[in-house]
């Protein structure tokens, strides 16, 4: 982006825009359909990252959402928690513009559909839990991001997840609760209950999603086929092949993670490194081809604040093994 351009987007949502600012703002959104786009993911950042600050210099605030903007889109992590809500001056400057090139935003229309606002809380490195105006209550793993619409429980009750959610959906038969996903080539894929307790994971990096049933049922629609599911059922779809997959699991071990701990049972060593180096955001080496074979495997329950040396130092008890960490990778033979 032209740094004229995002000092002028700056100072639009900083509420210290000119009249000219928003005139030259109007006609970047309309020279192409992607700036549109591009603004409405810098403001959601500007409101969650921002909008609390009482003072803040515009462009330095601007300089560190489009890193915080590249980051995520090389690995789809390190997000940070607020619901957005746009200041009173930003919402003023908006508004101005939404009269003026009948944009999309709040009590605008465009082709005579009404346009909602949009609500997202977003992770880091703490999960969250909250809960919806419907009594839905959720869980938001660590990395993770929830999207709804201000039309949540009044004609519709959808969100859209990027990360991994564990959900406890109030019943109501007439307005079905639904799961879309943030994940580019998802296309159609969502969940659709009444009411019940499971959890999804939308895995970008390995380009799957995941949905595992607690209680009740869910049934998961990809390109209008329907998939129900049963409780202690897990199911996975891979989002490039549309390949569904569904296998019975240890609900205690796979919703561990809503209560701070990580639990695994007779889990090869293999899958346990790979979580772990997700997890931490660190790679691990395996140098020891005889720690790969699938028949190694541990059991354990670590909390989740444990580092990978202390998660070790435990399995080393059982299965022997050293490791050793250099130019931040670490390496295990």
């Amino acid at each position: 982006m032209e740094r004229d351009i995002s000092h002028m987007i700056a100072r639009v949502l900083g509420g210290t825009a000119s009249p000219d600012d928003v005139l030259l703002l109007s006609r970047w959104l309309n020279e192409r359909e992607e700036n549109e786009k591009t603004f409405v993911r810098i403001r959601s950042y500007w409101t969650a990252k921002v909008s609390s600050c009482d003072a803040v210099d515009p462009n330095l605030a601007m300089e560190k959402i489009m890193r915080r903007i590249a980051e995520q889109d090389a690995l789809r992590l390190r997000r940070t928690f607020r619901r957005i809500c746009i200041s009173a001056a930003a919402a003023v400057i908006l508004a101005i513009v939404v009269s003026t090139l009948t944009l999309f935003y709040a009590g605008s229309h465009r082709g005579g559909q009404t346009v909602h606002n949009y609500y997202t809380r977003l992770t880091d490195n703490h999960r969250s839990v909250f809960t919806l105006d419907d009594g839905t209550k959720i869980t938001l793993n660590k990395n993770s991001r929830l999207t709804w619409s201000d039309g949540y429980g009044q004609t519709e009750r959808r969100v859209k997840i990027d990360g991994e959610a564990f959900f406890e959906v109030t019943h109501n038969p007439e307005l079905p609760f639904e799961v879309a996903f943030e994940m580019e080539n998802s296309g159609d894929a969502f969940i659709k209950v009444l009411g019940t307790t499971f959890s999804v994971r939308a895995d970008a990096t390995a380009e799957k999603i995941v949905a595992t049933l607690v209680e009740g049922s869910i049934c998961f629609d990809v390109q209008g086929k329907e998939i129900a599911l049963k409780p202690e059922q897990q199911l996975e779809f891979a989002v490039a092949g549309k390949k569904v997959n569904i296998r019975r699991v240890d609900l205690e071990t796979e919703t561990a993670w809503k209560d701070g701990l990580l639990k695994y049972k007779a889990v090869s060593f293999a899958k346990l490194v790979e979580e772990l180096s997700q997890i931490h955001d660190v790679e691990i080496q395996v140098t020891n081809k005889k720690l790969t074979n699938p028949s190694v495997t541990v059991s354990g329950t670590f909390e989740d604040g444990q580092s990978i040396e202390q998660i070790f130092a435990v399995i080393a008890r059982s299965l022997p093994f050293q490791w050793a960490k250099k130019d931040g990778i670490y390496y295990v033979r």
